[in-house]
Parts: structure tokens; sequence; C-alpha cells
């Protein structure tokens, strides 16, 4: 099967707002979750081949405590790629020194993408992002150095070309998803293919693929996977164009992932949990579920809660749902929590207290909490009016550790990057602080911001008998090249 290209541009826009990061606490509680609605099936290369599972009971936590991971006065960045095609990629730098943001720009024009752009990364100590887009001319993932200073400039491609095959025999590479841990030491590529790319960080600070990681068995052109590929068991996950990885790690310091992906018709939609990473990276458990969106790239539609490991929220055909990761090897999609009107939720986020979420229809902004107490059988609760963007379509949410959320906008001829101001209190939002982006179209939930939600640590759960702290250094200083 020839996948069609997609267009694909260079045009970035990078915009940084200043983030006042300051110490807080807060206590929730977990409750055991029951099946829901979600059908499981293990996949990967090294591991066993799908069958059914249930999920069984899981504790719960409480008194969960975080430190301020950065110190005040940091400078955070979103970047919003473009999802327009030009012969060289430029990235509009455009600096949040207040709010209303006053802005400045910087321009990079010698990119080597030359598609649109569906999924973008920073490191988490903001030397360094990740951009991945839909073609097949580059084979690449692209790195930015520096992207929140005018010294910005591309770094070198890191090659994925090898990983074709991977899911039919004429499959080429299409860069739609790229996702970094929240210690910025292992990432994951979605390539629309049957599996993921693993990444890691090196002593220096660049990126590579990591080739420590080798799937047993064949490709569908019958030769072995190349080392640094995951590959999935399940044919449900033929297409994987979406992915996010845990800002918080687990006890044991590893970090959980998920992808998003299909059959190859789009008749079957599902998502993969991937664990170990940072560790031994597994293609894990397989979950299908009739409510899951198609064709999500990017971050799939999906958010991990920046304070559990454990907890991802979806989008889904008739509002979002959370996904519950208390046993990993059984994941349970709970009962989908409706948006007004009915509508199917398109992009998403989770705010730095990892209990208000943020989930937008394409041209309103909903605010919901109870993520940290969520059961799979109940809905999340509704907080404060709707924010309207007028005829603007949303194109992506990141929330930022002030509790605002920067959205992406598709006005139509153009776009934008706005604010939605103060979460935790009524939401605002007003079109007069937009920025202006050069870009006349935004892939779909491919915006990523440093630093997001992950703006805290923890330091302690359950009254401090489980450590599972993010560190303060994001890893060695230096920068993607």
């Amino acid at each position: 099967m020839v996948r069609a290209v997609r267009p694909r541009h260079l045009v970035l826009a990078v915009v940084s707002c200043l983030a006042l990061v300051a110490s807080m606490g807060a206590a929730g509680a977990g409750t055991d979750p029951q099946p829901g609605n979600g059908v499981g099936d293990a996949g990967g290369g090294p591991v066993a081949a799908p069958s059914e599972v249930s999920a069984p009971e899981a504790p719960g936590s409480s008194g969960d405590v975080r430190a301020s991971l950065l110190p005040a006065g940091v400078p955070g960045l979103v970047v919003v790629p473009s999802n327009t095609g030009a012969a060289n990629g430029t990235v509009d730098v455009v600096t949040k020194v207040t709010r209303p943001p006053a802005a400045r720009t910087a321009t990079l024009t010698d990119l080597k993408a030359s598609c649109g752009l569906h999924g973008s990364a920073v490191a988490p100590d903001g030397q360094s992002a990740l951009v991945v887009g839909r073609c097949d001319a580059d084979r690449t993932v692209e790195v930015i150095r520096d992207p929140g200073t005018t010294s910005a400039t591309p770094g070198t491609p890191i090659d994925i070309s090898a990983f074709i095959a991977e899911g039919g025999p004429t499959f080429d590479v299409f860069g739609s998803g790229v996702a970094l841990s929240g210690d910025g030491q292992v990432g994951l590529v979605a390539i629309d293919s049957r599996g993921v790319v693993v990444l890691k960080r090196n002593a220096d600070g660049t990126y590579a693929v990591d080739t420590s990681v080798q799937s047993a068995g064949t490709r569908e052109d019958g030769q072995p996977h190349p080392p640094g590929f995951l590959r999935s068991a399940s044919a449900n996950m033929t297409l994987t164009d979406g992915v996010v990885i845990s800002p918080a790690p687990l006890a044991d310091g590893s970090f959980l992932g998920v992808g998003h992906g299909s059959t190859q018709d789009s008749s079957t939609v599902a998502v993969q949990v991937y664990t170990g990473l940072g560790k031994a990276p597994t293609a894990g458990t397989v979950l299908t579920d009739v409510r899951l969106r198609s064709g999500d790239d990017g971050n799939g539609g999906m958010a991990f809660s920046p304070t559990d490991p454990t907890r991802v929220v979806v989008v889904t055909t008739d509002g979002f749902a959370v996904l519950f990761l208390d046993n990993p090897a059984a994941p349970v999609l709970g009962v989908s929590t409706p948006l007004p009107g009915g509508g199917a939720g398109s992009s998403i986020t989770v705010m730095p207290d990892g209990d208000h979420v943020v989930v937008s229809d394409g041209d309103r902004a909903f605010v919901y909490t109870g993520l940290r107490s969520a059961t799979s059988t109940t809905a999340l609760v509704a907080k404060d009016a709707p924010v309207d963007f007028g005829a603007a379509t949303v194109q992506g949410l990141a929330a930022l550790p002030t509790n605002d959320v920067a959205v992406a906008l598709d006005q139509g001829a153009t776009t934008t990057l706005g604010l939605v101001r103060g979460v935790l209190s009524p939401a605002t939002y007003s079109a007069a602080d937009d920025v202006a982006l050069s870009t006349a179209s935004i892939g779909l939930n491919s915006l990523s911001a440093f630093p997001g939600a992950d703006g805290y640590r923890m330091v302690a759960r359950d009254g401090g008998s489980s450590a599972s702290a993010r560190p303060s250094s994001s890893g060695p200083p230096g920068r993607s090249r």
C-alpha cells in the first residue's frame, strides 16, 4: 500500500511566555478503576501476540506533594508547526514578556524538511525542539537549537530513513508525531507505521535513534527490523500516527508512553501503551474502542497528567475519556465525558494541578475538574462557561505552568496563538491578546510547550510511601545539533 503524501511545510511559530513557577502542594485521591468499554490486546515486537485482557483493581493515592521544578523567571515557549508547504521553512520566535505578549521575531530559512509539519516536542531544558512532517522527501526528525532565542538555528536532522516497510512492503517513513519524556532522556517518533522509533539523549545533549532497542522478527519486506524500532504485534496499530510520553516517571524511574493508531483502512482505532521507557522500552498492550477518533497526528489528541503517569486524557467522538494505566498491561478507557452540544473532542491538555482538564470541540474550549479522583465509571465535572473563539478553529492546546493555556487558532486565511488565562479561576480569553503567526495552516495537535504543565515535580506520594520525583535537571547540558 502506498500512502498518499500530504503537503508539509516548514514554517513554525515559536512563541515564548514568561513562566513564574511557584512551589505548591495538592492532594487528591485515585479510585480503583473498573473495566470500561475498551477491549485490550497485548502487543509489541518482543512480547507475546495479542490476547484479551481485563484490568484488576489498582491502589489509589492521596497526599501527593509537588515542588517547583524550575526557578522563578525561567522563560517558556510554545512551538506551533505549520501545515503549509514552502520551499524553505521559517520559524517565528515571539517572546511573551507580559500578558498580553510583546512580540519580536527571528527567522530560520534552511530547515531541511519541505512539507507540512505534524508534530513537535521541546526538550525539558528548552535548548532544542524536535519537529516531524508527513512526507518522505526527507525521512528525518528536524532539530531546532535554542528555539526560544534570536540565535535559534537548525540542527542536524535525525535520520529515520531506515524504518521503511513497517506495516506494509511499500510503506515509507511519514513523521506524524514526536514526544519526549519528562527528563528528556528518551523520545518516541510516530511514523504512520506499525510501531514507533525510539530516541535517546546523548551525553552532549543531542538526540539520536536508540540502537539498543531491537524488535524480534521481520518487517513486511522480509528484512529484520532496524535497531531503534519498537514494533507493535497488533494490526490495529498498523498506522501509528500520534504519541505522548508521561512527564512524571513511575516509581522505578521509567516512563510510560501511549501511541494512537489504527488499522490500515482506519476501520478500527486503537491506543498502545509503551512501558519501560528510559530503561527497557517495550510495546505493550493495545486497546481498541469505537469512541476513539481516527487520523489524529501530533499528540494524537491525548495528554498525560503532569502529576500522575497513570492518568491520560483522550479525545473521543463523543467528548473525551480518561485512560487508566494503574496496570499498564491492562489499560482501561473510562466512560466518556460529553461536551455541550454533543460534539467530538479535538484537542486536550491537563493543567499543572493534575486535576483540571481543558478540551476543545473545534471552536470552543471547556474546563473540567476531577481528574485526580476520577474513576472509570464517572465523568469529570464541567467548570465555568465555555470559552468561545468566534470564527476561529482550535488546532491545539498546551497548558502552561502559569495556569494559562496556549491555543493554536486557525482564523481562515491566517493563524494566531491565543492565550486562555486563569484556568483555575474563571477562564478568560481576549482575541486582542492573540499573536499573529506567519503560517496559513497549523497541523492539528502539533504544538508543544516549554515548560509545559509539568512545571512541577512529584516529591512524595501517599504520605511518602513511594517517591516519584522528576529530577530538577533535565539531563546533561547541551543541545541537539
